[in-house]
């Protein structure tokens, strides 16, 4: 249904004009009626409609309800018109005014009577009792109705039909115009309302936020951009931009001949006298046919963000040089236990060509034997308790060496607390464990020797204890003659003792002191003095 009504879209003292002419000619009545049943245009209506069909409320009544019967679903007759003599007994003929597919009104001619037919005045007669019309007066408008041949009304409806489509078509001109002027309405007030949106948009915005148009001239500067360059937007706007700016220039210019937006692009802006580095974005705007009118820049400050990323990248530098010059195996996994990183002690240890080779996998998917089953399970732990855990693997290398390494593994957190995977810290400690083992072997000598020399040493100050104690037995008896004899027994086994402490303290310096070469008998050790020649 239109949004307009039939006096909106058609001139109507232009249709009244008309149709009274052809009203002259033909002498027909007509009128237009809208949807509402309204008249608009009317001419030549008979005196016996006006001056009694319509002052009456009943028979007003029936030409109404006439009306309507005529007009219902006007629009879906076949032929495009509609014939019925009215209720109170004249003919009448609709055809409906359709503009841009829609009925917007009704064109009627009617109020006569076809040739063919007589007149029933008695009819007549009898209504102008039953409604208290004066019966001479309403018979004389009777008398006046006209009178057609149906071919002539055939005639006038071919006419009329001609004469709506004039008055449809120039509806539909007017509603064409109407539509337009309508839709160019609502294009500028929606765009008034995106002009309001994205000015509201930005200046309150704290990003820098700049339009230029495709020659490079300013066409809009918000307030932040204002503060950031201290200028006013009043002294750039139809200019191009500044010398010093050539990325920008370029950056414009490469979005005007692609159309595609570029993002992130890094700038240095001098601010209150330091430099700020900025991320800038270009983002190109099209008309309604599609064409580049304008670049929108959008810029944030990201100094902070670019020192922070140096600083860490630095203190990554930092930590890789310490990890990649440490002679100790480092290696790092997420949760799930997937590799992330290996430094070059440990790449050699595995014997791999590249860190590549083995990042993003487990080590039970790298080396399926199982040999480093020990560290996974000690990096669950170390998960899920939070604690660091310590591991001591035996490694088998390609070689076929087998080495032993200690390793501590440590849960790894990020800035919230949270465990987010492990770092492990091997140590190679074969040489420790030979040392070790060659210690134990050494203190078993060690125990083995103690107990052989403190049997050695006990056996004279027994025999020492024993022949004083028998001295003593014999003084006390008077048999001095004995004692000499076991006197001896005890300086022998005294000097038997000597010579032990003496060979103790030699075998002490042994490894400390060397002593000078001397020339022995070769035959003291049953050596030949002749050199073999074989």
């Amino acid at each position: 249904m239109l949004e307009y009504s039939f006096e909106q879209l058609v001139d109507l003292d232009r249709a009244r004009s008309l149709l009274q002419a052809h009203h002259k000619v033909i002498g027909v009545c007509f009128a237009i009626l809208d949807l509402e049943q309204n008249t608009l245009v009317a001419e030549g209506w008979e005196d016996i409609c006006t001056g009694f069909h319509r002052v009456h409320p009943v028979t007003c009544a029936r030409c109404l309800e006439s009306n309507e019967d005529i007009t219902h679903r006007l629009h879906e007759v076949e032929g495009g018109c509609r014939e019925i003599k009215c209720k109170n007994g004249l003919w009448d003929i609709a055809m409906p005014i359709n503009i841009g597919g829609s009925m917007v009104a009704t064109f009627f001619i009617g109020q006569f009577f076809y040739d063919d037919e007589e007149v029933d005045e008695a009819f007549f007669r009898t209504q102008a009792a039953e409604f208290g019309f004066e019966e001479e007066a309403y018979i004389a408008a009777l008398r006046k109705v006209p009178i057609f041949s149906r071919e002539q009304i055939r005639n006038i409806l071919d006419l009329y039909r001609d004469l709506v489509q004039v008055l449809a078509e120039s509806g539909l001109k007017k509603l064409s115009l109407l539509q337009e002027v309508e839709e160019r309405k609502k294009a500028e007030k929606a765009l008034a309302a995106r002009e309001r949106e994205f000015r509201s948009l930005a200046e309150n915005q704290p990003d820098n936020i700049v339009r230029w148009d495709t020659r490079c001239r300013y066409l809009y500067i918000n307030p932040t951009h204002e503060r950031t360059l201290g200028i006013s937007a009043r002294d750039y706007i139809g200019k191009g931009l500044p010398e010093g700016y050539p990325e920008v220039k370029a950056a414009i210019k490469r979005v005007m001949a692609s159309g595609q937006a570029e993002f992130s692009i890094r700038q240095e802006v001098m601010v209150s006298g330091g430099i700020e580095l900025h991320n800038i974005s270009f983002v190109p705007e099209f008309d309604e046919d599609g064409h580049i009118v304008s670049v929108l820049g959008i810029g944030r400050d990201m100094t902070d963000l670019y020192r922070m990323q140096e600083t860490i990248a630095a203190r990554e530098q930092e930590y890789r040089s310490l990890a990649e010059s440490s002679p100790d195996f480092i290696s790092r996994y997420d949760r799930e236990g997937r590799i992330l990183y290996l430094n070059t002690a440990l790449q050699r240890r595995l014997n791999l060509n590249a860190a590549e080779e083995v990042i993003g996998k487990r080590p039970n998917e790298v080396f399926p034997d199982g040999r480093f089953a020990p560290i996974e399970q000690a990096a669950d732990c170390a998960i899920e308790t939070g604690a660091i855990q310590t591991v001591e693997l035996s490694v088998p290398l390609v070689e076929g060496e087998v080495r032993s390494d200690h390793i501590l593994i440590i849960p790894e957190r990020n800035v919230a607390g949270q465990i987010i995977g492990t770092i492990a810290f091997g140590r190679d400690i074969s040489e420790n464990k030979r040392i070790e083992t060659e210690l134990q072997n050494k203190n078993r000598e060690l125990e083995r020797f103690t107990y052989t020399v403190s049997h050695d040493l006990k056996r004279p100050l027994i025999t020492i204890s024993s022949f004083a104690g028998a001295i003593c037995a014999d003084l006390a008896a008077g048999r001095d003659d004995r004692v000499d004899k076991k006197l001896k027994r005890i300086c022998n086994a005294a000097d038997k003792m000597m010579t032990l402490l003496d060979d103790l303290l030699q075998l002490s310096r042994v490894g400390r002191v060397i002593n000078p070469p001397k020339p022995v008998e070769a035959s003291r050790y049953g050596v030949s003095g002749q050199r073999s020649h074989g």
